[in-house]
Order: C-alpha cells, then structure tokens, then sequence
C-alpha cells in the first residue's frame, strides 16, 4: 500500500539503513513481511511523468489510447501504449495536451529501438499520423467506427425530426404536443427504416470473414452509396473509403489472430 511505501521513505530518510534491517523495521512495526525487492523499488521516486516498462524491450503489435484525466481541476491527457502480444503496457506519459506531435513523439519514445509491425487505435485522424511516421500498418477500432456512423445517422434523422417538426407547427401552430409528437413519430418510422437499412449495409463490410470477401464488400458499398442521401454519402467518402483497408487489417493472412479489430 501506499502507506507502507511511505514507512520506507521515512524510515530511510532516518539515517542510512540497509534493505535488510529495513525489512526487519517494517515486520516488527507493521507486522508484514515484504521483500528486499519491494523495499528497494518504494524508495525510488521521480517527478517525471513519463514511464516505459523496463521488461519490455521491442513490440510487434501494440494499441495506442489517451485518455482524459482531471488533474488539478484540469483536463490532462493519459497517453497508453500497450504490448497486444503480452498484455502488458509498454509506457504512459501524462501530458498536457493531445496534439498529433505529443502523441507521435510518445509513440517513438516508447517503442524506442526501431517500430512495431502494426498499431491499432480509435479513429482520431492525427493517429494515422503515427503509423505513417513510424512505418507501421495501422488497424482503425470497428466499435468506434459503428459509433461514428451511428452518431452520424443520429445527426441526420435528428435533423429530419426538426424539419418535420417545423413543418407541421407553421401550418397548424396551435397543434396540442401530444398530437405533435405522434404525427412526428409517425413520418419519421419510414425515414429511420431507410437508415437503419443504410446502417445495416455499411456493417456488413465486417461481417465477411476473409479480407478478400471485405474488400468485395467495399467495392459493392461504393457502388450503392451513391444513391444514399447526401450528408451519408459524403461522410463514407470522406471518412471511410480513403482507408477502409485499415478498418480490416485483422482480416489479413499477415495479421489474422495477431491483432483485434478493436482498441476497447
């Protein structure tokens, strides 16, 4: 506990004692038996906010996260670099910020001697970045993938509900909210049938069970995307078709049962 660890700092901090008497302080005061180990590694302190696992020295496959954490009543930013192949994380750093640079450097510094074979990640753009720079094949997270869509779809249907909204008030504008609330209701059942539908094509893509058949899959989505509305289609064509291959690198001969298909 950290209340043991701080018995050792005091103690030490006495007058010089070694890691055996210590040892013996703390089983006469506390009544617990530790290690000459652990005694050593609770006297080691530092200021640094940066940590790499000393008994990891090269990776193959390795996830990259950053996680929000509030320090001092502000947001920091927690960078994980973790090992796939050991479950284990590879290093931390808390930084201030989560600019591309800081987490690119993070990455560098952490794998430190040459580069992992692949990284897998949320869908933050800047992290293609990373793989880029560091030559490695990048797997983009499925569930934060259907997240995105599924927001994106929300977005439209909830635009769809304002226009049907308005539509109905500007020409009854004393219409009772209830009876609003039911026509809506109504016009809108056809609107999210047909996106749900689009939704449903969209996933398929990572139904195919070999990368080849998803690849397929991709040609045929590209095809009947273009007669989805708009907004959909743009955001396909934007965010999704430039690099599909990387939403299915899990389904490749070089990386199948190696990586997962998501950094959750």
């Amino acid at each position: 506990s950290s209340k043991v660890k701080t018995t050792v700092r005091k103690l030490n901090g006495l007058r010089h004692i070694s890691l055996g008497n210590l040892k013996k302080i703390l089983k006469i005061t506390k009544g617990i038996s530790v290690s000459r180990e652990y005694i050593r590694k609770a006297q080691i302190m530092t200021n640094k906010l940066y940590w790499r696992n000393p008994s990891i020295t090269t990776c193959n496959y390795v996830s990259f996260d950053v996680q929000w954490i509030p320090v001092d009543e502000e947001w920091n930013y927690l960078h994980v670099l973790t090992d796939i192949d050991k479950n284990e994380i590879v290093a931390i750093k808390l930084t201030k910020d989560e600019e591309t640079n800081t987490s690119t450097n993070f990455v560098k510094e952490a794998l430190r001697i040459g580069s992992a074979k692949a990284i897998l990640t949320d869908l933050k753009p800047g992290y293609l970045k990373i793989s880029n720079e560091l030559n490695m094949k990048h797997q983009l997270c499925s569930i934060h993938f259907r997240k995105a869509v599924s927001e994106k779809i929300r977005k439209i249907l909830s635009r769809h509900k304002t226009i049907i909204k308005g539509n109905y008030l500007n020409e009854n504008p004393d219409i009772p909210e209830e009876k609003l609330k039911k026509h809506v209701k109504e016009d809108m059942k056809e609107i999210i049938e047909e996106y749900n539908g689009y939704k449903k094509e969209i996933f398929e893509f990572y139904d195919k069970e070999t990368y080849k058949e998803a690849q397929k899959c991709k040609l045929k989505l590209k095809t009947k995307s273009r007669d989805y509305p708009e907004a959909l289609r743009t955001y396909l064509d934007n965010e999704f078709f430039p690099i599909h291959s990387n939403f299915i690198l899990y389904k490749h001969r070089d990386f199948k049962g190696k990586i997962p298909r998501t950094n959750n």
